[in-house]
């Protein structure tokens, strides 16, 4: 994590609940000798966000795993209320497949934006999402 943070425009409680969620997913998707990671970046910091065309500063915090990944095409789907993954019966972990759909509604509510990237299946993967800096 970068040290001395800045303040961030965000709901305490929703927060762990985001994280929670992100983190409990690595978790059950990686093996145990698998990684999981958290990361926090910021983006436009130092930029004056007063200027036309210039985002406002965000914290992006990332939760990257080396789990079984998940396929390209399914990557904005996932986000979907109730997904399930195509072998949803031989899984190995609970879910009701609100989980990810629920991050979404918390981290747009906060005005940030929550996506996922993975190489595919087997390959492990990343949920990034951001949230407004406090300037």
């Amino acid at each position: 994590l970068p040290p001395q943070l800045p303040p961030i425009k965000a709901d305490g409680d929703k927060l762990v609940e985001v994280l929670s969620k992100l983190i409990d997913n690595a978790c059950k998707f990686t093996a145990a000798s698998g990684e999981v990671k958290i990361q926090a970046l910021l983006h436009n910091f130092e930029v004056d966000a007063i200027q036309a065309s210039v985002p406002p500063p965000m914290l992006e915090v990332i939760v990257a795993d080396t789990g079984r990944g998940i396929a390209p095409s399914q990557l904005e789907a996932i986000f979907n209320y109730f997904y399930q993954e195509e072998n949803a019966l031989q899984r190995t972990a609970g879910g009701t497949g609100i989980g990810l759909a629920i991050c979404r509604q918390i981290i747009q509510g906060m005005g940030g934006k929550i996506w996922a990237t993975s190489a595919g299946k087997k390959q492990g993967s990343c949920f990034h999402f951001t949230i407004p800096i406090v300037k």
